[in-house]
């Protein structure tokens, strides 16, 4: 009778973090579809951006929503959740921006705006980890949403930099370097490990955002531009390389250090307490 009793409970339970989780990407996603009217109103930006943007957080939305009930363990989505998923829609816009750059040039003074959004979601990086361990929300899966969101968002601001001539196409090695790792460590086991904290790691994380949103202000051009994505990609290139290093020193053969393997992490945008 217990065993029915805690099935019943977490079915419940499982039904009403599902619930949670679809009000709060409807509710964020009316922010996110009030931010497109907006900005296509405001500046010229066509059709393309508008269903881009949609398509994008779309892909967020389905694949959350598949994940939040085996890997979130709370009654409800919850707050710091909430924070990432209005970071999901920031982000979604840039993915729309990204299908425009043909008809966008590098010195549109317009680019302020996404320079200040693409600021904004950075910011928020800080507030939804900060809520979850201040309110004891702390889960896997709020962990590994908010990396993924980091994620996507610099992968599209790399793409932006490329698409938009601030710099050649090694910029997207910014963007691509996560993604990387994770698929040298789906072959080599010593790179599963679970690296010790780092205020050097954390540093990086945010300084390769902000050079990346940066790079979208049209004062940056040429040389400039160059020079300071070169900068950033450098520094996480030495950072993940001092972090490949350590795993490999720190790993038996075909052990992680940690004991299991959780191929979303990375050196840079793995999974932090929450």
């Amino acid at each position: 009778m217990a065993t029915v009793l805690s099935r019943t409970h977490g079915y419940a339970h499982a039904a009403a973090r599902r619930r949670s989780a679809a009000l709060s990407f409807l509710g964020c996603g009316a922010v996110g579809a009030a931010l497109v009217v907006a900005l296509s109103r405001a500046i010229p930006l066509d059709w393309h951006f508008g269903v881009a943007s949609a398509a994008v957080y779309l892909g967020i939305a389905c694949v959350a929503l598949t994940r939040v009930s085996g890997h979130h363990a709370g009654p409800r989505f919850g707050l710091a959740n909430q924070i990432t998923t209005l970071r999901a829609a920031l982000t979604s816009l840039f993915g729309g921006l990204a299908t425009m750059t043909q008809t966008v040039t590098a010195d549109n003074a317009w680019l302020w705006v996404f320079a200040l959004l693409g600021a904004l979601a950075l910011a928020l990086d800080g507030v939804d980890g900060w809520l979850a361990r201040r309110l004891g929300l702390a889960s896997k899966f709020g962990a590994r949403y908010d990396m993924e969101i980091d994620a996507l968002l610099i992968a599209l601001l790399s793409l932006l930099a490329w698409r938009l001539g601030k710099a050649g196409p090694w910029v997207l090695a910014i963007g691509g370097m996560r993604y990387g790792f994770i698929a040298a460590a789906a072959v080599l086991p010593r790179l599963r490990g679970q690296l010790p904290d780092s205020t050097r790691r954390k540093t990086i994380c945010v300084v390769q955002g902000s050079v990346l949103c940066a790079l979208l202000a049209p004062p940056l051009l040429g040389i400039w531009s160059q020079l300071l994505a070169g900068a950033a990609l450098t520094m996480l290139a030495l950072s993940f390389a001092t972090d490949v290093c350590w795993l490999w020193r720190h790993a038996r053969p075909g052990v992680s250090v940690s004991g299991h393997a959780d191929l979303g992490a990375s050196p840079h945008q793995g999974p932090q307490p929450r």
